[in-house]
């Protein structure tokens, strides 16, 4: 019986001493794994930290060529706001509307409406920037009286001279008025002190 007793013992420590040994082994190597993780995340950080000064300049770089490329970005961002603000100007459309060939109220729409497309189909070939903010800014149109022919004509010469888009309506003459006749002369979309230059004197419809 008592050889029985000390066998179970024996058995009962060597099993508690096994426990012991196997959990500290396994304790220290998940620790150990933890450490591993740790170290490899910070090495990534430093590598991520340092790349970009070896990129941009390196440690024998002068100081004087970092100000320089420091410089030249800066540059770069001022010319592309001073870019983006010039064309980020009130723009507007003008229609000047020949008052003396009689046309009625609907005439006179469908005249304007004419000259509005037509001069917003050349501007998207030539200016498509400034049609842009034409369009983001309400496509702001002012519709101004002229009093014949020569003055419409005179008119679409000074826009030319300024290099501003315009357009002439020439009537097929099917209602109203005689075949050829120039109606409406649209200027614009452009920016609205470059259009006053030319259609300032002229009064509203």
């Amino acid at each position: 019986m008592d050889d029985i007793m000390w066998k179970c013992s024996t058995a009962f420590v060597l099993g508690a001493a096994t426990h012991y040994l196997v959990s500290t082994y396994l304790s220290n190597e998940n620790r150990n794994d933890k450490l591993d993780s740790i170290h490899s995340v910070q090495s990534s950080d430093d590598t991520a930290v340092s790349a970009p000064s070896t990129t941009n300049a390196s440690e024998d770089t002068p100081s004087e060529d970092i100000a320089a490329i420091v410089g030249s970005e800066s540059s770069e961002d001022n010319d592309w706001e001073g870019k983006d603000s010039s064309i980020w100007k009130p723009q507007k459309m003008v229609l000047c509307v020949r008052t003396d060939l009689g046309m009625g109220k609907g005439k006179i729409a469908a005249q304007c409406c004419h000259a509005t497309l037509g001069a917003y189909k050349l501007a998207l070939r030539k200016t498509p920037k400034i049609v842009d903010t034409w369009e983001a800014i309400g496509q702001a149109k002012v519709c101004l009286k002229i009093g014949s022919e020569q003055e419409l004509i005179q008119l679409a010469e000074t826009a030319n001279a300024l290099q501003l888009n315009h357009y002439i309506v020439v009537d097929a003459g099917r209602t109203q008025i005689a075949p050829d006749t120039k109606t409406v002369l649209g200027i614009g979309p452009a920016p609205v002190d470059e259009i006053d230059d030319v259609t300032r004197h002229l009064k509203l419809l």
